[in-house]
């Protein structure tokens, strides 16, 4: 809030200590170093902060667009015909996802690091991927940077000298398996044609959930540090494992699979990650309101550190509870968590269900109420494509940022400084995720069904669902029933919705209902590519202005800027322009206040 950013550029175990002599002062110390280089970013807008650390440490590219719609995850499918049930159900039930990913030991019993899945679990992977993509689904495939003996890989590994002396407590095959050199270039480019030649061209995976990569996680935590990476210590480059590896994978990825964007989801992530193609999630946490509760600063805190891309686990990875960790979703408390973590992923730069036990949106663990909600955010998800894709654009050219702090865009209020629990998805939305058991425990019996929300100074707000107008720089308490998390649009906002749909591109963007949100002026800048390719970084895409004057009550569409191959040649925008008590909600426009045809040249309107 003071205007500035510093990155401190060492690579060891570092503290940050922020609130020394009465909060006048911070403080940082690493474990190892000889010496320090530190960059200092100032603003003091946030938005130009990020933009200076993200020039100095790289740009993140543009994701696929299916990226952008819902990953479908488990610990773990266990059989082909597992996943691809999974496939039919959702397709079957129409329930909206794009895709489904294969979590570890694939490979069991063969080591890890064979990259062999187990045949007799697994009889035809070739064809179970196929027929992914026959349904319009990705297919992402966890793999480690870890090595188990015995395997053709390992000895290639350990017969260049690219093994650590760093291994893993492997606890499922009771082995020691054992860290490749990341740091080390030739032992990147190895690993990656290890994986390349086997994961992708023997199976056809579409994205890769890169696990497991932090050689300082486990025990004998001193003979670690000892350890000889090819730069030097362990001690001194624990913390850029992740970045190197993640580098190794992203550049074999740019330079053998030119036409097919990467996606990578990573647990531990260093300065500069987000140029590797490269999504923080927050690790394995428990299924409890308590977990659900830090994780919205988790991803705030994550997004203002200059990583564009955060998501959690919905519903959290295990129940410490349990004996086996898989929560009992027939419980109403466990139920009423998986909901509310849901909403919050509508509102997570990406949105992925994952953890131990059933939790797919068709699972008869869900009764029919809960699906019906979970119902509602997924679509609401998928008929915001065109504003989050196009915000993803502006991740890339302009090193925006999707989820954001309060103090992007409010920072003169001092009201927002310390505020954990809200955001902002976009320039439009304020999301309040509902972190408080309200059906269950404690609150079960006291009738409370609201969550305290401050919408930000100088401006106006409009209830989502309602249509009722706020002034901001007040505190109101917002009705929060089941299925509805309190979400708030700013006055002046132009929001772009497409139709539902069951996949990203399942459906062209030729008919847009365009909402705008009366009170104050505003622009949405509206960006088209190919949807997964490179072609962007020739100049392969489009984009155009739209424009709202609110005293004038028109709307002005600028020229297109660009083109690319198949774009579109025409636009519908069915406009309805949103005031005090008029709304739309999560619901399809049925009855709009000007139909625009548009062709690629400017165009003003009246409404």
């Amino acid at each position: 809030t003071n205007g500035y950013g510093l990155l401190w550029d060492n690579y060891s175990a570092s503290n940050f200590y922020g609130a020394e002599a009465g909060n006048t002062k911070f403080k940082y110390t690493s474990e190892s170093g000889k010496e320090v280089d530190y960059y200092f970013f100032y603003g003091p807008d946030f938005d130009k902060i990020i933009n200076l650390y993200r020039t100095a440490t790289g740009r993140a590219p543009m994701y696929p667009k299916w990226a952008f719609g819902l990953f479908q995850s488990q610990d773990r499918y266990k059989t082909q015909a597992e996943v691809l049930s999974v496939k039919d159900n959702y397709r079957n039930n129409h329930i909206p996802v794009d895709a489904i990913v294969q979590d570890w030991y694939w490979w069991e019993p063969l080591p890890i690091g064979s990259h062999i899945m187990n045949p007799a679990r697994y009889p035809d992977p070739k064809k179970m991927v196929d027929e992914l993509h026959k349904a319009n689904m990705h297919a992402m495939i966890s793999i480690w940077p870890l090595y188990g003996s015995g395997t053709n890989t390992f000895n290639a590994m350990k017969d260049n000298g690219f093994l650590t002396s760093i291994t893993w407590d492997n606890f499922v095959s009771k082995t020691f398996d054992t860290y490749y050199d990341a740091h080390n270039p030739k032992a990147r480019k190895l690993y990656w044609e290890h994986a390349r030649d086997s994961i992708v061209k023997r199976y056809g995976w579409d994205a890769w959930w890169v696990d497991q990569c932090e050689p300082d996680n486990g025990s004998l935590l001193d003979e670690r540090r000892k350890a000889n990476f090819s730069v030097g210590k362990g001690i001194d480059y624990f913390n850029t494992y992740s970045l190197e590896h993640s580098k190794g994978l992203y550049e074999g990825w740019r330079k053998d699979l030119p036409n097919k964007r990467a996606f990578l989801l990573i647990r531990q992530s260093f300065a500069g990650e987000q140029r590797n193609a490269a999504t923080l999630w927050s690790s394995d946490i428990t299924t409890t309101f308590a977990s659900f509760k830090n994780q919205v600063p988790q991803g705030i805190n994550a997004c203002v550190s200059g990583i564009p891309y955060w998501t959690s686990d919905i519903g959290g990875y295990l129940s410490r509870t349990s004996p086996d960790g898989i929560p009992d979703w027939s419980q109403p408390a466990y139920r009423e968590l998986f909901t509310r973590w849901f909403q919050f992923g509508t509102f997570s730069p990406i949105m992925r269900i994952h953890g131990k036990g059933e939790r797919a949106m068709f699972s008869n663990n869900w009764d029919v109420n809960t699906k019906a909600i979970l119902l509602k955010y997924d679509n609401l998800r998928y008929r915001l494509l065109p504003y989050i894709y196009s915000l993803s654009a502006r991740v890339t050219n302009e090193n925006y940022t999707i989820m954001r702090s309060l103090n992007f865009d409010f920072r003169n209020d001092p009201q927002v400084r310390n505020i954990p629990d809200q955001y902002m998805f976009g320039p439009a939305f304020l999301v309040n995720p509902v972190t408080e058991q309200l059906y269950t425990g404690k609150n079960s019996t006291s009738g409370k069904i609201t969550r305290s929300v401050y919408l930000p100074a100088q401006t106006q707000w409009y209830d989502f669902y309602t249509g009722q107008l706020y002034d901001g720089g007040q505190t109101i308490n917002a009705a929060a029933p089941i299925e509805t998390m309190p979400l708030y649009v700013k006055a002046g906002s132009i929001v772009p919705m497409g139709p539902e749909m069951e996949y990203s591109t399942e459906k062209t963007s030729d008919k847009i209902e365009l909402r705008i949100y009366a009170g104050a002026d505003g622009k949405f800048l509206y960006y088209e590519d190919e949807n997964d390719n490179y072609n962007y970084e020739k100049g392969n895409s489009a984009t155009f202005t739209l424009n709202w004057n609110n005293a004038a009550n028109t709307l002005t569409i600028s020229d297109t800027k660009g083109s690319f191959p198949g774009m579109l040649k025409k636009h519908v925008f069915n406009v309805v322009v949103i005031k005090k008590d008029k709304a739309l909600g999560d619901q399809v426009m049925q009855k709009f206040d000007r139909s625009v045809t548009y062709q690629g040249k400017a165009v003003t309107v009246k409404m």
